[in-house]
């Protein structure tokens, strides 16, 4: 997010988060193509069908290309996000008082990660379980004990599995009902595809000419 402007005190509690990696990256840019071919090789749980191997795409996986840690406190993202809301997690009014410096950066923080969330890790489209994600970004200290790599994995497989059902569904004729959108951490996948040809093949080949 190069269009944020940041002083030290709030890239100091960036960088002791999970998410410190991301406080300054690149754009990510990935073939299209790509991502359409690994949702048609999709068998099913977190497997791909890459070559002749069928190989798993676990959070272990998507901690070694994204940097993630995959460890702690699992998340539901399953449970009733009803109650969340922005509000309850950044607290009341004073908390925004300019003379409350702390309080500013700490806020200022917390509302980074839940766009970086919402943005990047859980994007939705349709979806509510990004709601369910918001009470975990509330306390800077407790979300260190998270397993982000974990919920990240899992939210994005769930989106593959619906998608991998729509496309089954076109090409054999049959009713696909509503549109479907891959939502999730996309461009993880991009990365899962070079990381699983190296495992089939032994070293990986450019994206355009590995084999499905």
């Amino acid at each position: 997010m190069p269009d944020l402007q940041f002083r030290s005190a709030h890239l100091k509690l960036m960088r002791n988060s999970p998410f410190h990696a991301y406080v300054k990256c690149e754009v990510v840019t990935y073939p299209m193509s790509l991502i359409v071919d690994l949702i048609t090789c999709f068998e099913g749980e977190y497997h791909f069908k890459i070559g002749p191997c069928s190989l798993p795409f676990r959070p272990s996986d998507l901690t070694t290309i994204m940097g993630i840690p995959n460890h702690g406190s699992p998340i539901n993202l399953k449970a009733d996000g009803a109650k969340a809301s922005l509000r309850r997690i950044l607290g009341s009014k004073q908390t925004m008082d300019r003379h409350n410096g702390e309080l500013v950066v700490e806020t200022s923080v917390k509302l980074w990660f839940a766009l970086l969330c919402s943005c990047f890790f859980f994007p939705t489209s349709g979806r509510a379980e990004l709601l369910s994600i918001l009470p975990y970004v509330g306390d800077l200290h407790d979300m260190k004990s998270i397993n982000w790599a974990a919920a990240i994995h899992e939210y994005l497989i769930l989106a593959v599995q619906q998608c991998h059902k729509h496309v089954k569904a076109v090409v054999t004729g049959a009713p696909s009902g509503k549109t479907i959108f891959l939502t999730g951490c996309v461009p993880a996948l991009s990365y899962a595809k070079y990381s699983l040809t190296e495992k089939c093949y032994g070293a990986a080949e450019p994206f355009d000419t590995a084999p499905l």
